[in-house]
């Protein structure tokens, strides 16, 4: 239980990092946006070969496009203690990217442990996996 807690404080740090230095964030944004799209794709990519239903994953590709909240899909797939661990370091660019918005980085929590309790309960990484390939694919090509 204490790894889905911190894997929801990368964000925080993120978020303090970004308010200490707001004079490099200018430079380092391509950086950051990069770090995110590559965890993206590795926490997307894994949570697909954990569990792989082809179903779940078009669904998940359409729920990606029209729902962009990679902390709900998160919860769904935080089980595994490697995913949780991604999730953090994924928190620090994503934190830092939205430092002006603290409003969303605790929205977050509450998607994440609403989802949290349905991935408890089902195996939907799948579903989880391609909805965060969704959101990479349509912030990469900004659709």
């Amino acid at each position: 239980m204490v790894f889905y807690i911190i894997s929801l404080l990368g964000q925080y740090i993120g978020y303090i990092l970004a308010s200490k230095t707001k004079e490099e964030l200018k430079e380092g944004e391509k950086y950051f946006k990069l770090t995110f799209s590559i965890l993206l794709l590795i926490i997307g990519i894994y949570s697909l070969i954990i569990s792989f239903n082809i179903i779940l994953l078009i669904i998940g590709l359409i729920l990606g496009f029209l729902i962009r909240k990679e902390y709900l899909y998160f919860g769904l797939i935080s089980n595994a203690i490697f995913i949780a661990s991604l999730i953090f370091i994924f928190g620090l660019p994503y934190g830092t990217l939205k430092y002006k918005k603290l409003k969303e980085l605790n929205f977050n929590i509450i998607l994440f442990i609403f989802s949290f309790a349905i991935g408890y309960f089902f195996n939907l990484y799948s579903l989880a996996g391609g909805a965060l390939l969704g959101i990479l694919v349509k912030n990469l090509f900004k659709l």
